[in-house]
């Protein structure tokens, strides 16, 4: 059977310029050359674009200094490579400058744009620097290496965390920068990871996560989100430094002179009990969250019934309530048993006026912290602990600080749109049943081609049922 082709004219005209490309190809391979075509055509348009930019650049600010010429210039974009001629100059101080490159924001020794380089960090924070670096290769149609990637990171981490530590450093108080939360109950959590160092003197640090919130909402069963939630993550020298972000963290998101009440919790370490002491309130109560109370419990009295009775008792009337029992307990044991039961005691005695649930809420019931876990998780722990994984100081400072930007990295980097198949059938009322034939999965999710970027792309559309389209360059 002969192969039937079709004839493709696509014309494009960027400042008054006219682009025209034809082809020929067959029903077989038509996407893929379409994909050709876009991707040629995408990256012709970026030239002509940013030497229309040049143009108008000579024209209307650059018109006293002294062109040089121009110069060619590679640079990596969203869409591919592309090779520009940019005019350089010499200003009236005397000094060499490149307009167009400092309008990209293009450093002295970059090759990639600024979105280039944040789509590598949105990656390197999800995965090693070596997997970012071959997905990032896959979506720029270009080799990136692993070094590349973490260039990425340390610039654009390193940037920010800098910004954040200048707000902090000169805060002081005074005229607010956004409209500040109020509420008269305020929630704090505090803890931290050790993080394992190469190269450094110190073979160890220790990255801080602190939140604040000012309360649960429900979202599902046994399920809750926090409101109003502020996240701070960093690498601290010091207990009184972490103090002073907190303090200041606090006082730019929420009108402190509308708490009245002030709960805090964490691991019951000394640090965690005073990361919230700058914060002035009428009223402050720290509590034990029951994360690491069952933990402890758990792995001093072992996994039973009578754990979960002792742990409730000591929430609802304290020490007090168990220490008879516990104490007896360890006068009977023997070997490790005796020792596990011997460091219970001593903890939860150091933390005996955190064990009590607070009472304070409208409802009747308890209230309760233990969010700070799951954040670790998610900021900290998941993307820098583990398999071996060790970071020099730059780059530890860099990832801590975009792990908390990961949702607004993608946001910038890719958009993501929502379009339902039938528009017309979600604006009536009627629902829609989706029968046996949808329940399915494909074959491709659990080959051995299930963990190339394609492929995750792929099962990313297929259950958000999102659409990925580049909005910058």
């Amino acid at each position: 059977m002969t192969e039937k082709t079709v004839t493709i004219s696509i014309t494009t005209e960027v400042n008054g310029k006219a682009h025209k490309q034809e082809i020929s190809v067959g029903s077989a391979g038509l996407d893929g050359e379409l994909i050709k075509i876009m991707a040629e055509l995408m990256r012709t348009i970026i030239t002509e674009g940013l030497e229309a930019i040049d143009d108008q650049i000579r024209e209307r600010e650059a018109k006293d200094w002294k062109n040089l010429g121009r110069e060619k210039h590679r640079v990596l974009t969203a869409m591919g490579e592309v090779e520009i001629k940019r005019r350089v100059y010499r200003d009236g101080a005397g000094k060499r400058r490149k307009p167009l490159d400092e309008q990209m924001g293009l450093g002295r020794y970059q090759r990639e744009t600024n979105v280039v380089r944040m789509m590598g960090a949105w990656l390197a924070t999800q995965n090693s620097y070596r997997d970012a670096a071959d997905e990032l290769s896959y979506l720029v149609k270009n080799r990136i290496t692993h070094s590349k990637i973490q260039r990425m990171v340390w610039a654009i981490g390193n940037a920010q965390a800098d910004v954040e530590e200048a707000e902090i450093n000169h805060w002081d108080g005074g005229a607010d920068w956004q409209e500040k939360i109020n509420a008269p109950v305020l929630f704090g959590e505090s803890d931290g990871v050790m993080i394992a160092l190469q190269r450094e003197r110190r073979r160890k640090v220790e990255a801080r996560v602190g939140i604040m919130y000012t309360g649960k909402k429900a979202i599902g069963a046994g399920r809750y989100r926090l409101q109003n939630k502020v996240c701070m993550t960093k690498l601290v020298h010091n207990s009184q430094e972490w103090q002073q972000i907190i303090q200041k963290m606090a006082d730019k998101h929420y009108d402190l002179s509308a708490v009245k009440y002030l709960i805090t919790g964490g691991d019951g370490n000394v640090w965690v009990k005073k990361s919230f002491d700058y914060i002035s309130v009428e009223q402050r109560e720290n509590v034990l969250d029951r994360y690491h109370l069952y933990r402890a419990s758990k792995t001093a009295l072992g996994f039973s019934r009578e754990t979960i009775q002792v742990v409730k008792r000591m929430r609802q009337h304290g020490l007090p309530a168990v220490i008879d029992d516990l104490n007896q307990a360890h006068k009977n044991a023997r070997g490790r048993r005796k020792e596990r039961l011997a460091e219970y005691i001593q903890y939860l005695e150091s933390n005996q006026d955190a064990l009590k649930d607070v009472q304070l809420s409208e409802n009747g019931r308890p209230l309760s912290l233990g969010g700070i876990e799951g954040n670790v998780d998610k900021l900290v722990a998941r993307r820098m602990k583990g398999r071996g994984r060790s970071w020099r100081i730059p780059g530890a400072r860099a990832m801590v600080t975009l792990c908390r930007y990961r949702p607004q990295l993608r946001d910038l980097t890719l958009k993501l749109t929502y379009q339902p198949d039938q528009p017309s059938a979600l604006k009536s009322k009627k629902s829609i049943r989706y029968g046996s034939w949808l329940q399915c999965s494909l074959p491709l999710f659990s080959s051995s081609y299930q963990n190339q970027p394609w492929a995750k792309e792929l099962r990313r559309n297929l259950h958000d049922r999102r659409v990925l389209s580049m909005d910058y360059l």
